[in-house]
């Protein structure tokens, strides 16, 4: 299953602000549509700041980026991280990318309870 951030749900974990999580059991993503291609450089996720669902870690994870949304290149697989308890930067090599894909390919306790998404970069 794909969680395309668009409208509402999954679309506040990209609104800066916490509280909102999106639920991403094993194999499952979020994928965000960056507008147009941009250079990312990184990529930093947090789960559930305010502290009521800490025992729903993200444990493994892919970063997956896409110019057209159907061809993917693989920019980081940790499947067997640990997202820290405030959250996980990644640093990536610079790369054009339209889309950007978090897959989970592990958690602890159910599905993983992501809090915020944000992407950073150079260029508009």
């Amino acid at each position: 299953m794909d969680r395309r951030l668009s409208g509402r749900g999954p679309a506040l974990s990209t609104d800066g602000l916490p509280g909102a999580t999106v639920e991403v059991a094993n194999g499952q993503s979020v994928t965000l549509d960056l507008g147009a291609p941009r250079e990312v450089a990184a990529i930093a996720f947090s789960r559930d700041r305010s502290g009521l669902l800490v025992n729903f870690p993200v444990t493994g994870y892919a970063v997956e980026a896409s110019l057209d949304g159907a061809a993917w290149s693989v920019l980081l697989d940790r499947p067997t991280s640990r997202a820290a308890p405030a959250g996980q930067v990644e640093k990536l090599s610079p790369t054009q990318a339209r889309y950007l894909r978090l897959k989970v390919s592990g958690q602890h306790n159910g599905p993983a309870r992501l809090d915020e998404i944000a992407v950073f970069g150079m260029g508009a």
